[in-house]
Protein backbone atom coordinates (compact mmCIF):
# COMPACT_ATOMS: atom_id res chain seq x y z
CA UNK A 1 0.00 0.00 0.00
CA UNK A 2 1.19 3.23 -1.16
CA UNK A 3 2.74 5.67 2.30
CA UNK A 4 0.74 8.55 0.68
CA UNK A 5 -2.31 6.98 1.23
CA UNK A 6 -1.56 5.52 4.54
CA UNK A 7 -0.40 8.82 6.12
CA UNK A 8 -3.18 10.94 4.19
CA UNK A 9 -5.90 8.90 4.65
CA UNK A 10 -4.87 8.74 8.32
CA UNK A 11 -5.55 12.63 8.42
CA UNK A 12 -8.92 12.23 6.40
CA UNK A 13 -9.77 9.48 8.87
CA UNK A 14 -9.44 11.80 11.70
CA UNK A 15 -10.78 14.90 10.03
CA UNK A 16 -13.88 13.19 8.53
CA UNK A 17 -14.16 12.50 12.35
CA UNK A 18 -13.96 15.96 13.93
CA UNK A 19 -14.95 18.28 10.71
CA UNK A 20 -18.68 18.79 11.61
CA UNK A 21 -18.56 17.81 15.15
CA UNK A 22 -20.37 20.40 17.66
CA UNK A 23 -16.74 21.61 19.09
CA UNK A 24 -15.51 22.39 15.49
CA UNK A 25 -18.90 23.97 14.42
CA UNK A 26 -18.69 26.33 17.61
CA UNK A 27 -15.15 26.70 17.12
CA UNK A 28 -16.58 28.27 13.46
CA UNK A 29 -19.20 30.56 15.33
CA UNK A 30 -15.85 32.13 17.17
CA UNK A 31 -14.19 32.55 14.30
CA UNK A 32 -16.59 34.52 12.83
CA UNK A 33 -17.36 36.87 15.13
CA UNK A 34 -13.48 38.36 14.18
CA UNK A 35 -12.96 36.85 10.29
CA UNK A 36 -16.14 37.99 8.08
CA UNK A 37 -14.33 36.20 5.24
CA UNK A 38 -15.50 32.95 7.19
CA UNK A 39 -19.24 34.16 7.20
CA UNK A 40 -21.98 31.73 5.44
CA UNK A 41 -20.48 29.05 6.27
CA UNK A 42 -22.10 26.06 8.49
CA UNK A 43 -18.92 23.97 9.29
CA UNK A 44 -14.96 23.97 8.86
CA UNK A 45 -15.69 21.15 6.72
CA UNK A 46 -17.52 23.41 4.50
CA UNK A 47 -14.78 26.12 4.16
CA UNK A 48 -12.17 23.38 3.72
CA UNK A 49 -15.07 22.28 0.60
CA UNK A 50 -15.20 25.56 -0.77
CA UNK A 51 -11.32 26.76 -1.01
CA UNK A 52 -10.71 23.59 -2.66
CA UNK A 53 -13.53 23.90 -5.34
CA UNK A 54 -12.19 27.10 -6.33
CA UNK A 55 -10.81 27.39 -10.02
CA UNK A 56 -9.13 30.26 -9.39
CA UNK A 57 -6.63 29.88 -5.91
CA UNK A 58 -7.15 33.77 -5.72
CA UNK A 59 -10.45 33.16 -4.76
CA UNK A 60 -9.85 31.15 -1.28
CA UNK A 61 -7.02 33.46 0.07
CA UNK A 62 -10.19 35.19 2.21
CA UNK A 63 -10.86 32.05 4.35
CA UNK A 64 -7.29 30.67 4.16
CA UNK A 65 -6.33 34.24 5.32
CA UNK A 66 -8.18 34.07 8.05
CA UNK A 67 -7.69 30.52 9.44
CA UNK A 68 -4.07 31.87 9.11
CA UNK A 69 -4.50 34.56 10.99
CA UNK A 70 -6.46 32.61 13.75
CA UNK A 71 -4.34 29.40 13.75
CA UNK A 72 -3.20 30.38 17.09
CA UNK A 73 -6.41 28.27 17.94
CA UNK A 74 -5.30 24.26 17.36
CA UNK A 75 -8.86 23.44 15.35
CA UNK A 76 -8.14 26.63 12.81
CA UNK A 77 -4.95 25.38 12.66
CA UNK A 78 -5.97 21.78 11.81
CA UNK A 79 -8.77 22.82 9.61
CA UNK A 80 -6.01 24.73 7.92
CA UNK A 81 -3.37 21.54 7.31
CA UNK A 82 -6.40 19.82 5.83
CA UNK A 83 -7.01 22.83 3.26
CA UNK A 84 -3.08 22.96 2.27
CA UNK A 85 -2.87 19.08 1.86
CA UNK A 86 -3.69 19.12 -1.87
CA UNK A 87 -1.04 21.65 -2.63
CA UNK A 88 1.38 19.82 -0.15
CA UNK A 89 0.85 16.21 -2.34
CA UNK A 90 1.02 18.31 -5.55
CA UNK A 91 4.59 19.62 -4.02
CA UNK A 92 5.54 15.65 -2.87
CA UNK A 93 4.14 14.48 -6.06
CA UNK A 94 6.62 16.85 -8.40
CA UNK A 95 9.53 15.79 -6.04
CA UNK A 96 9.11 12.09 -6.03
CA UNK A 97 8.92 12.09 -9.98
CA UNK A 98 11.98 13.83 -10.15
CA UNK A 99 14.21 12.07 -7.62
CA UNK A 100 12.85 8.72 -9.03
CA UNK A 101 13.99 9.75 -12.28
CA UNK A 102 17.31 10.05 -10.97
CA UNK A 103 16.74 6.70 -9.15
CA UNK A 104 16.96 7.94 -5.32
CA UNK A 105 13.50 7.85 -4.30
CA UNK A 106 13.24 3.84 -3.40
CA UNK A 107 11.97 3.56 0.26
CA UNK A 108 11.93 7.69 1.10
CA UNK A 109 8.30 8.59 -0.49
CA UNK A 110 6.58 8.09 3.07
CA UNK A 111 9.22 9.74 5.06
CA UNK A 112 8.82 12.88 2.57
CA UNK A 113 5.37 12.90 2.74
CA UNK A 114 5.68 13.01 6.75
CA UNK A 115 8.47 15.56 6.74
CA UNK A 116 6.47 17.98 5.09
CA UNK A 117 3.08 17.45 6.56
CA UNK A 118 5.05 17.68 9.76
CA UNK A 119 7.26 20.77 8.33
CA UNK A 120 3.23 22.56 6.94
CA UNK A 121 2.41 22.48 10.35
CA UNK A 122 5.73 24.09 11.79
CA UNK A 123 4.76 26.62 9.09
CA UNK A 124 1.06 27.15 10.22
CA UNK A 125 2.16 27.67 14.07
CA UNK A 126 5.17 30.11 12.86
CA UNK A 127 2.57 32.11 10.78
CA UNK A 128 -0.49 32.37 13.23
CA UNK A 129 -1.90 35.56 13.38
CA UNK A 130 -0.19 37.46 10.53
CA UNK A 131 -1.60 37.85 6.87
CA UNK A 132 0.49 37.09 3.54
CA UNK A 133 -1.19 38.15 0.80
CA UNK A 134 -1.12 34.04 -1.09
CA UNK A 135 -1.37 32.65 2.20
CA UNK A 136 -1.81 29.00 0.56
CA UNK A 137 1.39 29.60 -1.22
CA UNK A 138 3.52 30.80 1.56
CA UNK A 139 2.56 27.64 3.52
CA UNK A 140 3.30 25.10 1.38
CA UNK A 141 6.04 26.81 -0.38
CA UNK A 142 7.74 27.12 2.79
CA UNK A 143 6.97 23.92 4.29
CA UNK A 144 8.75 22.55 0.95
CA UNK A 145 11.99 25.02 1.05
CA UNK A 146 12.56 23.98 4.88
CA UNK A 147 12.66 19.89 4.07
CA UNK A 148 14.37 21.05 0.87
CA UNK A 149 17.19 22.57 2.96
CA UNK A 150 16.74 20.34 5.48
CA UNK A 151 17.72 17.16 3.45
CA UNK A 152 20.50 18.71 0.97
CA UNK A 153 21.76 19.96 4.37
CA UNK A 154 22.15 16.18 5.48
CA UNK A 155 22.74 14.62 2.51
CA UNK A 156 25.97 17.07 2.02
CA UNK A 157 27.07 16.26 6.05
CA UNK A 158 27.00 12.87 5.01
CA UNK A 159 28.60 12.73 1.98
CA UNK A 160 31.67 14.66 3.76
CA UNK A 161 31.96 12.66 6.88
CA UNK A 162 30.53 8.96 6.48
CA UNK A 163 34.18 7.94 6.34
CA UNK A 164 34.68 8.75 9.57
CA UNK A 165 33.02 6.69 12.25
CA UNK A 166 32.88 9.13 15.10
CA UNK A 167 32.09 11.84 13.18
CA UNK A 168 29.52 10.00 11.33
CA UNK A 169 27.84 9.47 14.94
CA UNK A 170 27.95 13.28 15.78
CA UNK A 171 25.99 13.95 12.39
CA UNK A 172 23.29 11.26 13.15
CA UNK A 173 22.84 12.50 16.57
CA UNK A 174 22.86 16.11 15.39
CA UNK A 175 20.15 15.51 12.63
CA UNK A 176 17.82 12.90 14.99
CA UNK A 177 14.71 12.75 14.43
CA UNK A 178 12.02 14.16 16.66
CA UNK A 179 9.93 11.33 19.12
CA UNK A 180 6.97 12.69 16.70
CA UNK A 181 9.09 12.10 13.48
CA UNK A 182 10.32 8.84 15.04
CA UNK A 183 6.65 7.74 15.63
CA UNK A 184 5.33 8.28 12.81
CA UNK A 185 7.98 6.70 10.52
CA UNK A 186 7.34 3.41 12.67
CA UNK A 187 3.31 3.83 12.17
CA UNK A 188 4.30 3.72 8.22
CA UNK A 189 6.40 0.97 8.54
CA UNK A 190 4.20 -0.98 10.76
CA UNK A 191 0.80 -0.33 7.95
CA UNK A 192 3.41 -1.53 5.18
CA UNK A 193 4.39 -4.49 7.00
CA UNK A 194 0.88 -5.57 7.70
CA UNK A 195 1.21 -5.26 11.42
CA UNK A 196 -1.47 -2.63 11.94
CA UNK A 197 -4.15 -1.64 9.94
CA UNK A 198 -4.29 2.17 8.42
CA UNK A 199 -7.22 3.11 10.83
CA UNK A 200 -4.90 1.49 13.54
CA UNK A 201 -1.98 3.81 12.86
CA UNK A 202 -4.87 6.88 12.15
CA UNK A 203 -5.77 6.93 15.62
CA UNK A 204 -2.34 6.42 17.12
CA UNK A 205 -1.09 9.48 15.05
CA UNK A 206 -4.01 11.83 15.28
CA UNK A 207 -3.48 11.45 19.08
CA UNK A 208 0.05 11.27 19.43
CA UNK A 209 1.47 13.08 16.86
CA UNK A 210 -0.85 15.92 16.10
CA UNK A 211 -1.99 16.31 19.80
CA UNK A 212 -5.68 15.61 18.93
CA UNK A 213 -7.64 14.27 22.06
CA UNK A 214 -9.04 10.86 22.25
CA UNK A 215 -12.57 12.29 23.00
CA UNK A 216 -12.98 13.90 19.28
CA UNK A 217 -12.54 10.82 17.70
CA UNK A 218 -15.51 9.28 19.79
CA UNK A 219 -18.18 7.72 17.24
CA UNK A 220 -15.86 7.74 14.15
CA UNK A 221 -13.41 5.32 15.91
CA UNK A 222 -15.16 4.33 18.41
CA UNK A 223 -18.33 4.51 20.58
CA UNK A 224 -16.80 6.76 23.22
CA UNK A 225 -13.29 8.35 24.63
CA UNK A 226 -12.77 5.28 26.90
CA UNK A 227 -12.99 3.47 23.72
CA UNK A 228 -10.73 5.40 21.76
CA UNK A 229 -8.45 5.32 24.41
CA UNK A 230 -8.35 1.74 24.20
CA UNK A 231 -8.05 0.85 20.62
CA UNK A 232 -5.11 3.06 20.43
CA UNK A 233 -3.46 1.11 23.52
CA UNK A 234 -4.14 -2.02 21.30
CA UNK A 235 -2.41 -0.23 18.70
CA UNK A 236 0.48 0.57 20.34
CA UNK A 237 1.28 -2.93 22.13
CA UNK A 238 1.18 -3.95 18.51
CA UNK A 239 3.74 -1.40 17.47
CA UNK A 240 6.33 -2.21 20.48
CA UNK A 241 5.13 -6.09 20.66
Amino acid sequence: MDDNFNLMGALQVEWDAVADSSRYREALRRWQATEPDLGGFNSPAEVVGWCRAQPDPGEANGPVGALLRLACDPLAARTLLQLIIPGLMVRIGRAVGREARCRRMAGVKGELVQEVVAAAWERITALAGTSPTWPACVLVEGAWRRVRQQRETGRACQRRLWPLEAASEAVDRQWARTTAEELTVCLIEAVRDGRLQPVQAGVVYTTRVLGVPPKALAGRCGPDERAVRARRARAERSLTG
